[in-house]
Formats: structure tokens, C-alpha cells, sequence
């Protein structure tokens, strides 16, 4: 593997991770709960988003889905803001996050792995394809030019 066949990997990789930790935020019962909805929310995305990777056969697919899943993540980052808002405790270091919030950090950190062993195989196929690429460039640029408010326009 090249040098830039590395980097391209890296960059969907790298793409994924942002996309899906930029947003994550923990919760429990109770107090919490929209915050627990929240979550499972983001891993029924990153599920979707893992086999339709894994069942693309093509670049275009592949493109596809990829611009599609930062368009999902994008929604639930302004849903994200919102509770941030809401909870300024979910800004707490994490020695000092309530417990139902560490429980859920730790939920959506072990599907944020778990998204990443699984689509990170077949991504690699398709990393020199013309229409991933330029794929990873209008996402990254989406995402660039994206302000996470809930009551920004897109």
C-alpha cells in the first residue's frame, strides 16, 4: 500500500470517526432519557450505515452512502447541540459526568469501534475509486461549512 493509498484510508477512516464522535453524548433513565433516545438513535444510524457499506458493490455505492450517512450524522449533531445545551454537565470532564452519562459514552465508543472494524475492510476496496473521493471531499466540505445549531439553516 502507497503512501497516498494510506492517506485516503485514513481519511475515510478519520471521516467516520469524526462524524460519529463529534456527536456522541451519553445518558441514562430518567433525567436522561432523550439522551439514552439520542443514542440509540446514532447507533441504529451507524448500524444502517454499516450495511449499506457492506452490501455497496461499487465506488458510486460506496459514494453514495457515504454522503448519506453525513447527512444523517448532520441532523443528529443538531440534536446533539440541543441536549448539550440542555445538559451542560455533558461538558464535564469525565470523571465528573453523572454515571448514566459515562454508561452511554461507553455504549457509543464501543459502536463507534464496532462501526469501524466492520466497514474499514470493504472501504479499503474502494479507496482509489473516483467517486469516493470525491465523495470524502464533499463531505469534508459539508461538514467544514456546517455550523451544528439547532436553528441554523442549512
Amino acid at each position: 500500500m502507497t503512501m497516498y493509498s494510506k492517506s485516503k484510508k485514513n481519511l475515510i477512516v478519520t471521516l467516520i470517526a469524526v462524524l460519529t464522535l463529534a456527536f456522541f453524548i451519553g445518558c441514562g433513565k430518567g433525567k436522561y432519557s432523550d439522551i439514552k433516545e439520542y443514542v440509540d438513535d446514532v447507533i441504529v444510524c451507524m448500524d444502517n450505515h454499516a450495511k449499506q457499506v457492506l452490501k455497496a458493490q461499487t465506488g458510486e455505492e460506496i459514494a453514495s452512502e457515504l454522503l448519506k450517512y453525513g447527512d444523517d450524522m448532520i441532523a443528529l449533531a443538531k440534536r446533539s447541540n440541543a441536549l448539550y445545551k440542555k445538559y451542560p454537565e455533558l461538558n464535564y470532564d469525565e470523571e465528573f459526568r453523572p454515571k448514566q452519562i459515562k454508561k452511554q459514552m461507553e455504549r457509543l465508543a464501543k459502536a463507534i469501534n464496532d462501526l469501524n472494524v466492520k466497514v474499514s475492510p470493504h472501504l479499503e476496496q474502494f479507496m482509489d475509486d473516483p467517486a469516493v473521493l470525491e465523495a470524502n471531499i464533499k463531505l469534508l466540505e459539508k461538514v467544514s461549512n456546517q455550523e451544528f445549531d439547532e436553528d441554523s439553516e442549512e
